[in-house]
């Protein structure tokens, strides 16, 4: 892969990852219950994928007919360093990316919150 190319995607994740954990983007759930974020006419789609007990993370691209038009996973980004202060590499960088995206899409935080305060309201 292009070292500029690979630059820039992990500059993608940093600022996805930014985004995501201050609750800006509206991610909802795409096919296999994947979490997809539009973005202009694009989306980016995440997914895990695990062969022989190895996990990797993928970042996929899609263009406005929802075909794939570039992916690239945290191996790719193994010469990188995220600009995000508590991570060293990619991979649990956005390990934690999905899975906060994921629960976004699935208002896991709001309905935590909604049932939260049933159980604070006297019966």
């Amino acid at each position: 892969m292009n070292d500029s190319v690979a630059r820039k995607h992990a500059k993608l994740v940093d600022r996805l990852y930014d985004k995501t954990i201050d609750g800006e983007p509206g991610w909802q759930l795409g096919p296999s219950r994947m979490p997809e974020l539009a973005v202009g006419n694009y989306k980016v789609r995440l997914h895990e994928l695990t062969r022989t007990g190895v996990s990797t993370e993928y970042v996929v691209l899609l263009n406005e007919y929802d075909e794939e038009i570039e992916s690239f996973s945290d191996e790719d980004l193994t010469d990188y360093t995220p600009n995000i202060q508590g991570f060293e590499d990619y991979w649990p960088m956005l390990t934690r990316l999905r899975e906060a995206a994921f629960r976004q899409a699935v208002g896991a935080a709001r309905a935590l919150d909604d049932i939260l305060k049933e159980l604070d309201t006297d019966f």
